[in-house]
């Protein structure tokens, strides 16, 4: 399979992947249904091998970019729309699981010359009035949990407890598909594997010693790091002390909220994202940490508050360094304890962990 792509169309960063035949074979399109990306597609790349193929994340989803606000469906036509131009693909099949038919009866609408077939499977061209109070029970479980709340029902719903047992994941899948030893894997105490054969269960988050995002050329960081607040054109730019009014690091959708065991916000961005402190103040940890935060920034803002950034691809400060607020510190990845790109951010206050979002603009 070709490496996963990025181009923007319709004002979004999307991520996409071709595969199958040469370019003279035609063109059949894939969009995968709602909270999954476009390796949904995997097990069908086989049977699909003499068509040119073409899968993309839907804005919101897996790599592509996660505007804040509500997406309409004709607004996620419109993306495809847009990436199809983009990429120069004139005609085209098109295949849609659930959200992705929807999907495809929109562009079927804007672009029906275009469209050789259309497929579209378990999907609906809208949804009922009654069935809005279950959207809006999910949406509320998401807010207050993250995605992962969602996992063990919607397998129950997708898949029969036969199929289930058939297809566990294992830590030798795991390690083949990042390039590392399953011994290495196995010998992390915190990820709790004690006999061969090393299942994982669902939900469950696994370590990997030493993997990092995609390589890219990294930034020059005196260009895209430095303090500008109003502190950095005074005598006093090393001033050490924050506000107490706090900025957003990043902006995305919160994937997962504070909540017992997690007193964090994780805040889902494509990798490679802009991380902004929070506040003045320095920096005490710039870094690897083992124990599952991966890549971390941790700032002390002198005011009695502590925040960590969590999963960077890459850092821009070093302990010691006084940062302004607003400071781009480093780029936001996936790596350490993860199931997606995305930004961990906590706070502490006198030493004890705090919901961020309470402390965080409106």
């Amino acid at each position: 399979m070709t490496m996963l792509q990025k181009i923007r169309a319709n004002w979004v960063e999307l991520g996409y992947r071709i595969d199958g035949a040469p370019h003279a074979a035609p063109w059949v399109v894939l969009s995968h249904s709602l909270a999954c990306d476009h390796t949904m597609w995997d097990p069908q790349m086989e049977a699909l091998r003499d068509f040119r193929l073409l899968r993309f994340d839907t804005r919101g989803h897996g790599a592509s970019e996660a505007p804040v606000g509500q997406y309409a469906m004709d607004q996620l036509a419109a993306d495809a729309h847009a990436l199809l131009d983009a990429l120069g693909i004139e005609r085209f099949h098109f295949v849609g699981l659930s959200m992705g038919g929807m999907i495809g009866q929109q562009l079927a609408l804007r672009i029906p010359l275009r469209m050789a077939t259309l497929t579209l499977a378990d999907t609906t061209s809208r949804y009922p009035a009654e069935a809005r109070p279950v959207w809006e029970q999910r949406i509320a479980l998401v807010r207050a949990q993250g995605m992962g709340a969602l996992v063990p029902t919607t397998l129950e719903r997708w898949f029969t407890a036969a199929f289930r047992e058939r297809h566990i994941d294992t830590v030798a899948g795991i390690a083949a598909r990042h390039g590392v030893a399953v011994a290495d894997i196995a010998a992390i105490p915190w990820n709790g594997f004690s006999q061969s054969p090393y299942v994982v269960r669902p939900r469950q988050r696994v370590l990997l010693p030493g993997v990092k995002a995609e390589a890219r050329p990294r930034a020059d960081q005196r260009r895209i790091s430095f303090p500008s607040d109003s502190w950095a054109v005074t005598p006093y730019k090393d001033w050490p002390y924050g506000d107490g009014k706090f900025i957003w690091p990043v902006t995305g959708w919160i994937s997962q909220g504070a909540h017992p065991g997690h007193t964090a916000l994780d805040i889902a961005v494509p990798s490679g994202t802009p991380v902004k402190a929070v506040d003045r103040g320095k920096v005490i940890m710039a870094g690897w940490n083992p124990t599952g935060y991966g890549f971390r920034v941790v700032i002390d803002h002198g005011i009695d508050y502590v925040t960590l950034y969590a999963h960077l691809s890459d850092i821009y400060v070093k302990a010691g360094d006084v940062v302004g607020k607003g400071q781009v510190i480093g780029a936001s990845g996936a790596n350490g304890n993860i199931t997606g790109p995305h930004l961990h951010f906590e706070i502490r206050d006198f030493g004890r962990l705090t919901d961020p979002l309470p402390l965080l603009p409106k």
